[in-house]
């Protein structure tokens, strides 16, 4: 078919919300004779900045991609995280039948998130919790997003925390009030065996 007599059109792209007009963008089309007629597939994508409190839920969510207990990491200098010796167990040891008081476990708590299209800040909560389901400590912290899909924020920290029993404990993980996961660890208490001299 020639393209002699088609007119080159501009193309007008409107974007509209319960009937009302947000944003417009217009665009003219090049066609050149040499080269057939073909249709195009266009992609748009929006970005959008909103205010997220416990009571607004949110709907453009960055993804979790990672949430582990280590012993430590390393932050490269491109920017890789390395996680050495996830766990998911700690073994108390003592010499009486019962738990001991004043055991503090410590170990770091990395928790990696991918913006995907949001962009601004959120809070992260990372709530300890005992196997009676009751909180034994929590922290908040803010992130920030920069809505590119692969841009990370990662936190990471050294916790220490007082147990009192052993049993599955858990490390919740909220983001803007909405829990994302549950980091399991179980604490287990063994006891030593005692030696004993005769005279």
């Amino acid at each position: 078919q020639s393209l002699d007599n088609i007119a080159v059109r501009r193309l007008y792209i409107q974007l509209r919300v319960d009937d009302k007009r947000l944003a417009g963008a217009e665009c003219a089309p090049v066609l050149v004779q040499s080269q057939p007629l073909r249709s195009f597939a266009i992609r748009l994508q929006f970005f959008i900045e909103v205010e997220v409190s416990n009571d607004t839920p949110l709907l453009i969510k960055p993804y979790l991609n990672v949430a582990a207990i280590c012993e430590r990491h390393i932050l490269e200098p491109d920017g890789a995280l390395t996680l050495f010796r996830i766990v998911d167990r700690f073994t108390v040891a003592g010499t009486t039948d019962e738990f001991p008081p004043g055991v503090v476990l410590q170990f770091e708590v990395v928790t990696c998130f991918r913006s995907g299209n949001y962009r601004g800040r959120l809070e992260l909560n990372l709530a300890s919790i005992d196997p009676g389901m009751h909180v034994m400590s929590q922290i908040n912290i803010p992130l920030v997003f920069e809505g590119d899909d692969e841009r990370f924020t990662n936190t990471y920290g050294t916790v220490k925390m007082e147990v009192k029993e052993e049993g599955l404990h858990w490390i919740i993980v909220k983001l803007a009030g909405e829990e994302q996961t549950r980091i399991p660890f179980r604490v287990v208490y063994q006891r030593q065996p005692t030696v004993v001299t005769g005279g």
